[in-house]
């Protein structure tokens, strides 16, 4: 292998051509190729046209020093890498200073010792290969990092368009349903009405109203969910008063079960307030209080009690029922949770999913735990600051 052509280049500056040959001596039975130069400007030039490896620059040097010349070459973002070493006769403290500010990378002292010098050269020339391995595999990774971050970006955006259309599959297939819908319950009440007698109407009647309501409360649960989905990057975040918002939330929790007994206990003064949208609030209340009425048995009572601890608001709305299933427990917490209720006395709907998604959406978290002997606990905590958006704890199911 020829060796002069893989050798590094280094550049020699000193404005004494003896200098210069006792230089290019040396470093050339070291098996480096030099290029030697008698002013700053001309290695410069030089230098634009074919990079060194390593440059050793004189410092006592007439028109331009090599403080100077040095401070021209680390200017230009093209010749800046390249590792210079000053030789000079100055052995001065401040003169040492300058030289790295300068950025020089060492300094060698006249008359230097050929071993000496070499074993600097070999140095820096090591130290400056590392680093330009170094700089290509941090450009490597940044360019991996780049595409990843793009394909992640792309990702996102298909993501964002997948919900968008998911929500309006939902909102399309549910208003789609509505008429047929329709059609069905209205011919059911007039077989009903014509066809059962008196001792049986009773009875069917209020299994057909229970299906009616159920039907309608899943097309309704179904479109809240794509409605939260798509707005909750961009929810509309006002004060709300929370005595109100869970008073309107049981007030329309007893007209869709209008035998259930709801019992507030509000012990927060009327101004308490957090941030969230007042419509899907209540909604998500709303949700809460009548999965409690629905895990009871006909007329027991569910009370709702909020209290004020600190800067936390917590909601409670206890069951006083059945018990829940570890599997219905631990499934409360997610967002799609209908299939794991299956062994709730008497079906969930998507209420339990819709309280959940809204509260989260606001910051809040909502939980539910069992109680002995019977029962079920539902915990909504909210914690406020005055003019910022809650930023709640995280509550875990137990």
């Amino acid at each position: 292998m020829d060796r002069s052509v893989e050798a590094p280049i280094i550049m020699v500056v000193d404005d004494t051509p003896a200098n210069l040959g006792l230089l290019e001596g040396v470093l050339q039975r070291r098996g480096y190729r030099v290029r030697a130069f008698l002013s700053g400007l001309r290695a410069l030039a030089a230098a634009e046209l074919e990079q060194p490896s390593l440059i050793l620059l004189d410092v006592a040097m007439p028109d331009m020093d090599g403080f100077e010349v040095c401070r021209m070459f680390k200017a230009r973002p093209e010749l800046q890498h390249i590792p210079i070493i000053f030789i000079t006769v100055l052995e001065g403290t401040e003169d040492k200073v300058t030289a790295f500010r300068s950025g020089g990378v060492d300094f060698i002292t006249k008359p230097f010792q050929a071993d000496e010098l070499c074993s600097r050269v070999r140095a820096h020339l090591s130290i400056s290969a590392r680093q330009a391995r170094l700089e290509a595999h941090n450009a490597v990774l940044d360019a991996m990092v780049a595409q990843r971050t793009s394909e992640l970006a792309e990702a996102n955006q298909r993501l964002a368009l997948l919900d968008e259309a998911k929500g309006a599959v939902i909102r399309m297939v549910t208003r789609e349903l509505r008429t047929p819908l329709y059609g069905v319950l209205g011919i059911g009440e007039l077989l009903i009405d014509e066809k059962v007698r008196a001792t049986e109407a009773g009875d069917l009647t209020d299994l057909y109203q229970q299906s009616c309501r159920r039907l309608m409360g899943i097309i309704e649960n179904a479109e809240l969910i794509a409605e939260v989905d798509l707005r909750s990057g961009a929810a509309a975040r006002t004060p709300l008063r929370i005595r109100q918002s869970l008073a309107d939330a049981a007030a329309a929790a007893k007209a869709d079960r209008p035998d259930a007994q709801v019992r507030l206990q509000l012990d927060l003064l009327e101004s308490t307030e957090f941030l969230g949208d007042a419509h899907l609030v209540r909604q998500a209340f709303r949700a809460l209080i009548r999965t409690a009425i629905d895990l009871g048995p006909s007329g027991s009572p569910v009370d709702v009690r909020c209290s004020d601890r600190g800067n936390a608001v917590v909601v409670e709305i206890e069951s006083h029922g059945h018990s829940l299933a570890p599997d219905a427990q631990e499934a409360m917490g997610t967002m799609l949770c209908a299939s794991a209720l299956e062994t709730a006395p008497s079906g969930f709907w998507l209420d339990p999913a819709v309280a959940h998604r809204i509260l989260t959406v606001f910051g809040a978290s909502v939980s539910v735990r069992a109680l002995e002997p019977d029962g079920a606990l539902f915990v909504a905590r909210l914690r406020t600051a005055p003019g910022q958006e809650l930023t709640v704890d995280s509550m875990p199911l137990t």
